[in-house]
C-alpha cells in the first residue's frame, strides 16, 4: 500500500484540507504528466469509448496519452481564451475535438473570474484572492444538454477540472433522473482548498456520489484528483 502524503495528513489534522482515500479497488493505468495526468481504468476503454474532458488549460497530456493508448476520440471543453489559443497552436490530433464552452448546472452563459497571476490560465466560478478583478462571460451547458447535442447516450469517462464549478455540476448530475447511470467513470478534481470553497463542499459531493453508488477508486498524490467508480 502506498504511504500517505504526510503534508496532506498534516493539513487534514489542522482542518485545512481533506485526506481522501480509495473506497473500492480499480485496476488503473496513468496517462499524462505529473501535473496534468490522471489514472484511468486499465480495462474497458476502447476506440469506441465516449470521453468528455472538461478543463484543458494548457496541459492536454492526459487526453493525448489516452488517445494514443486506446485510439478513442476525446471531446475537450474549455472556454478560457488562453486555453483555446494554446490548443489551436499546439494540438493537431484529429481525435481531440475542442469545444469552447463551460460545463454548468444550467444552459446559458456563465461569468468566470480570470486568475490574478497573468501567467496562469484557469478562470474561476467565484472571485477570491486568487482571481483578478477581470471576468469573462462564456457559454455554458448542462451535461445532459451537451450529450443530447452531441448525440451521445452514454459517456464512458467524464473528467472534470473546472475550478470549483464541479460542486454545482455534480449536484445537477445526481439530481437529473437517470443521468448518472449513463456515466461509466468520473474523474474529478475538487477545489475545497481554494479560498472561495471549503471542505464541506467536497464532503457534500462525496456523499451525493456515494448515495448514487459512486465511490473513490483512485486518489492522486495531492489528494484533490479522484477517480470514481461504482461500488
Amino acid at each position: 500500500m502506498k504511504a500517505p502524503n504526510i503534508k496532506l495528513l498534516v493539513k487534514y489534522l489542522l482542518g485545512k484540507d481533506l485526506y481522501l482515500s480509495p473506497k473500492t479497488s480499480v485496476d488503473t493505468e496513468y496517462h499524462g504528466t505529473r501535473y496534468g495526468g490522471w489514472a484511468t481504468p486499465k480495462n474497458g476503454v476502447t476506440a469506441e469509448s465516449v470521453v468528455y474532458s472538461f478543463g484543458i488549460g494548457e496541459d492536454a497530456s492526459w487526453d493525448l496519452g489516452l488517445i494514443g493508448a486506446k485510439g478513442c476520440t476525446i471531446h475537450g471543453f474549455d472556454p478560457t481564451p488562453k486555453s483555446l489559443q494554446w490548443v489551436e497552436k499546439h494540438i493537431k490530433e484529429q481525435k481531440f475535438l475542442m469545444h469552447p464552452q463551460a460545463l454548468a448546472d444550467f444552459d446559458g452563459t456563465l461569468d468566470l473570474w480570470l486568475p490574478a497571476i497573468p501567467d496562469h490560465v484557469s478562470a474561476s466560478l467565484r472571485q477570491s484572492s486568487g482571481t483578478s478583478h477581470e471576468k469573462i462571460t462564456v457559454p455554458c451547458e448542462k451535461l445532459s444538454s451537451i450529450m443530447r447535442r452531441l448525440g451521445h447516450e452514454r459517456v464512458d469517462i467524464l473528467k472534470m477540472d473546472i475550478e470549483g464549478a464541479e460542486y454545482a455540476v455534480l449536484r445537477n448530475i445526481c439530481a437529473e433522473e437517470g443521468l448518472l447511470a449513463r456515466i461509466g467513470v468520473l474523474l474529478v478534481e475538487f477545489h475545497h482548498w481554494m479560498p472561495a470553497f471549503g471542505n464541506n463542499d467536497t464532503r457534500e459531493a462525496l456523499r451525493l456520489l456515494s448515495d448514487k453508488g459512486f465511490v473513490p477508486g483512485w486518489v492522486s498524490e495531492s489528494g484533490h484528483e479522484l477517480l470514481f467508480a461504482r461500488k
